[in-house]
């Protein structure tokens, strides 16, 4: 067999020859990343989630490897109304073919959820790949006060500059007026939020 693993009709001699073919099996070590899904009911909030494993070797071809950063859980929050200790299973993204752990134990511990408002988020555009200009109905628009619920310990650690991207998606906009949703892009997974307002109108315009 050739390069490109066809075969090659041609005489060997000897008729026997003994071949050590070295096999690799790309490996790469990412976090587990446990995201809640939904609210927890009776006014409260996760405290706290430990994992006995907080990260997991994964293989797949290197392409895969190199675009894969963490593996997700998803957790339905609202099935959770007391401190609880539970085992998840690990779900691989397409084109991993095994991980070194398939499942982990969750510790999971709840709080009374308080809210905190953060102030005058700027808010910002993806994918404006025509390079069009924007002119917002309502100036104020530009920023957003986000209100955040968590327990108190949570909440205390998120501020104006922590708390993630909101932005609005311009990839398939034409021009004219649009209203957009706003999208948000946060790595805080232990609180719920709600926005201010959850579409902005804008005039598209070339530049």
């Amino acid at each position: 067999y050739n390069i490109d693993g066809e075969k090659v009709d041609v005489d060997l001699i000897p008729k026997i020859v003994k071949v050590t073919v070295p096999i690799a099996s790309p490996k790469k070590t990412v976090p587990i990343t446990v995201v809640p899904i939904g609210s927890i009911p009776d006014d409260k909030s996760i405290e706290t989630i430990s994992l006995d494993h907080s990260s997991v070797e994964i293989y797949g071809s290197q392409q895969v490897l190199d675009a894969t950063d963490e593996i997700r859980i998803n957790l339905d929050a609202t099935q959770i109304t007391d401190d609880i200790k539970i085992f998840e299973n690990i779900v691989l993204p397409s084109g991993v073919r095994r991980a070194s752990v398939s499942k982990v134990n969750l510790d999971i511990t709840l709080g009374d959820k308080q809210l905190k408002v953060l102030s005058n988020l700027p808010v910002a555009f993806a994918n404006n790949t025509k390079g069009y200009r924007t002119r917002l109905e309502d100036p104020d628009q530009a920023e957003i006060d986000v209100t955040i619920y968590g327990t108190a310990s949570n909440l205390e650690k998120i501020n104006e500059e922590n708390f993630g991207r909101i932005y609005f998606d311009m990839g398939n906009v034409e021009v004219g007026e649009v209203v957009l949703p706003l999208l948000v892009d946060t790595n805080q997974y232990l609180v719920d939020y709600k926005l201010e307002f959850d579409e902005i109108k804008m005039e598209v315009v070339e530049e």
